[in-house]
């Protein structure tokens, strides 16, 4: 189980957020590969500041509901694969759930052992990182030595150092963002109105991860936007752009292994 809290705060002519989630996931070992079932929620709160030109009364909140199913087999000595189907409903829910606030997600990546380290491809689509359509996944991972380790590649780069038993740090580069219905269209002026909603940025920070127990983990983020894109779609075309400004990042994430304290 893992509970996470991400706080961006608002600055003028911009917008900040709050971004909460937890989800749950549930692995099933068979004769052959496991199962992972998982099921999260999400909520993004938007703090506007007065200086937009359009009523923001309904694009003040975003949540997410998943559930996803996903299979990893290996399929020789070098080569294995997961893939996974995530239906997803995602939506300002300021009317009843609608089809169109359905998404599904997924992703197929394969992955193969090298002389060092392992290298993986596949694609992806996850709304919930504000990816509205399939990208690539392409990464190489590695050790130097015990204490440290790296992947390299997108759609997510990252070192980790292991401080010790109970400590390490993560030096990383990620997506975050959120892809979302508008239960009711909102119109803009005369002629135009807007569908849909899309967060996408680009976050680099430090991660610090501390082992409480053998159950526990407590980890913290400080971090930076390097970018970041808020506008509102009309048939994947955008027709309101909030003028973004790249900021700080924060968060908490908690995590308890169920299975764990089970056995």
């Amino acid at each position: 189980m893992k509970i996470d809290f991400n706080f961006v705060p608002k600055e003028s002519n911009s917008f900040g957020f709050n971004n909460s989630s937890v989800e749950i996931n549930v692995p099933t070992k068979l004769k052959k590969g496991l199962f992972i079932n998982s099921l999260s929620y999400s909520k993004y709160k938007i703090n506007y500041t007065s200086t937009e030109s359009i009523n923001t009364d309904y694009l003040e909140s975003f949540n997410s509901i998943e559930y996803s199913l996903k299979y990893l087999n290996i399929l020789n000595s070098n080569w294995s694969y997961s893939v996974e189907i995530s239906p997803t409903v995602s939506s300002n829910f300021e009317s009843k759930i609608l089809f169109k606030d359905v998404i599904l997600n997924g992703e197929l990546v394969f992955k193969r052992k090298l002389k060092v380290g392992s290298f993986q491809i596949g694609l992806l689509k996850n709304s919930n990182v504000g990816f509205k359509n399939l990208v690539p996944v392409i990464s190489y991972s590695s050790s130097i030595n015990d204490n440290i380790n790296y992947t390299l590649g997108f759609p997510q780069s990252k070192v980790q150092y292991k401080l010790n038993s109970t400590n390490s740090l993560n030096l990383y580069i990620k997506p975050k963002g959120f892809y979302a219905n508008l239960s009711d269209a909102i119109m803009l002026n005369s002629f135009e109105e807007a569908e849909k909603a899309l967060f996408q940025s680009v976050i680099t920070g430090l991660n610090y991860i501390h082992k409480i127990d053998d159950y526990w983990k407590i980890s913290l983020d400080a971090g930076y936007q390097l970018k970041a894109d808020y506008k509102l779609l009309n048939n994947n075309r955008s027709v309101y752009e909030f003028n973004s400004k790249n900021k700080l990042y924060m968060g908490l994430n908690l995590k308890f292994d169920l299975l764990k304290c089970k056995k």
